[in-house]
């Protein structure tokens, strides 16, 4: 199977499964909202789908992979800190922050075996020096 077929089956069928149950569990949301967090996590996802659309290359894509891992990371990362921020503030947790980091983790998980380490060290390397 070729590396962007995996990747599509994964990151759609597999995860569109996994946010389903996980958006159902969240007892307290109302279906709008519950709609605004698959669309923000799907647009997500797409992103990816977008952005791979066009490359044949298997390192070039490969370091796309390792690209896009980074952005999710980040999107996971700042989805934290406003979480923690509104428990310090509050002292609840804002159970849409939860969820919504909870299914971005998911896709960050998804992609842990497409990316090899090259392809990070390369990423990394040209984003941060």
């Amino acid at each position: 199977m070729d590396i962007k077929a995996h990747l599509r089956r994964t990151l759609k069928d597999e995860l569109d499964q996994k946010w389903a149950m996980t958006l159902r569990n969240w007892q307290d949301a109302s279906n709008a909202s519950r709609q605004a967090n698959l669309a923000f996590l799907k647009g997500l996802r797409n992103h990816l789908f977008f952005a791979i659309e066009e490359i044949t290359d298997p390192v070039e894509l490969s370091h796309a992979v390792a690209l896009y891992h980074i952005e999710v990371r980040c999107h996971w990362s700042l989805i934290n800190l406003k979480l923690q921020n509104h428990v310090n503030e509050h002292g609840t947790v804002k159970d849409e922050l939860l969820y919504r980091a909870s299914c971005v983790s998911m896709i960050l998980e998804a992609l842990e075996p497409f990316i090899a380490q090259s392809a990070m060290d390369h990423c990394k390397e040209r984003l941060f020096t």
